[in-house]
């Protein structure tokens, strides 16, 4: 027989399980449902660019509230012992942040054609873009201005976005490497909640402000972000920002007398070096009168003659560019 004593104890232990078990249940209710609000409000702000198929996430990270950023709208240049990118535009806005790891299985040409499709189908239009050199030093990306060490890779093997939607709505840094060892890593700055003047904005997204300003106060302009390639062609696709901002030049200020001008400071013999910069600057001429169908621009090339005043040329900048140049 068991007195009622040990009736009570045993009773007093049981229910200090039951109580135990109860709250424990009601923990695990409240983790689940506090990861799961955390799960909404991270897919509520997710980034309008899906990654590529069978990437792996190896860095998401959201700013807590919004905060000064210069959106890059040229290649890293050397300005007073530090390397900046050429031209940039700051905003004040929230970002977030995306670094996928891509398969080496896989050609960063076929990523990179993937993501072209993205922007389009998103609405985005490019501000700025760069490959290869004309980027400037990879390093100083990967480790000074997007900080993540993973795109460390090779300088001939990257590519640069500089993108907006809806007239300054939001913004997009896109840019996307290869490393020795083959794998490919894309890296995104999604930029919302812009907290940005209409008058400011419209700056970042008409390149042909900045192109007509520097005319007005020099009478030539490098075009930066030219992507032409190494037989000089010169294709719309890889050079979409350029022509946008030159064909919206045309259509702003038509009584402009402009000359397109190539230039080619590679150690060709000089005939070579000469008959090459006229060819990038017709390719690019003619792509731009095909656009612009109203207006057409002369082209010439000048070889190694004429650099850009004050201009120093980074090491492995590309050695064959194109400037505009407003005449009397």
């Amino acid at each position: 027989m068991i007195d009622d004593g040990v009736k009570g104890l045993i009773k007093l232990s049981l229910d200090g399980v039951f109580i135990r078990r109860r709250v424990v249940t009601v923990f695990r209710f409240l983790f689940g449902l506090g990861a799961l609000l955390v799960w909404q409000v991270g897919f509520s702000a997710n980034s309008p660019i899906e990654p590529y198929s069978g990437a792996t996430l190896i860095q998401q990270r959201d700013s807590v509230g919004t905060a000064e950023y210069r959106l890059p709208l040229g290649g890293l240049r050397p300005n007073q012992g530090v390397l900046l990118p050429e031209n940039s535009q700051k905003i004040v806005a929230r970002r977030m942040v995306f670094t996928h790891e891509i398969d080496r299985s896989n050609l960063p040409s076929e990523v990179l054609e993937y993501f072209l499709g993205q922007f389009q189908t998103q609405g985005f239009q490019v501000l700025f873009q760069c490959e290869s050199v004309a980027c400037g030093d990879n390093s100083h990306w990967a480790n000074t201005v997007f900080k993540q060490r993973k795109l460390n890779g090779l300088d001939r093997s990257q590519t640069l976005f500089t993108l907006s939607r809806d007239s300054g709505r939001d913004y997009l840094i896109f840019y996307l490497v290869q490393r020795g060892n083959k794998n490919i890593y894309s890296h995104i700055e999604w930029f919302y909640e812009i907290e940005q003047g209409a008058e400011k904005q419209a700056a970042i997204t008409s390149g042909h402000l900045y192109l007509y300003d520097m005319l007005q106060k020099q009478n030539r302009v490098r075009l930066e972000g030219a992507v032409i390639s190494a037989d000089g062609s010169f294709s719309r696709q890889r050079n979409e920002a350029t022509v946008t901002s030159v064909s919206d030049l045309f259509v702003a200020h038509p009584a402009l007398n402009l000359v397109l001008v190539g230039h080619d400071e590679s150690k060709r013999e000089f005939e070579e070096s000469l008959e090459f910069s006229t060819l990038i600057a017709q390719n690019a001429a003619q792509v731009l009168g095909e656009i612009a169908s109203n207006s057409s621009i002369p082209a010439h090339g000048v070889g190694p003659l004429a650099p850009v005043r004050g201009r120093t040329k980074a090491q492995g900048s590309p050695s064959f560019w194109l400037e505009l140049v407003l005449l009397p």
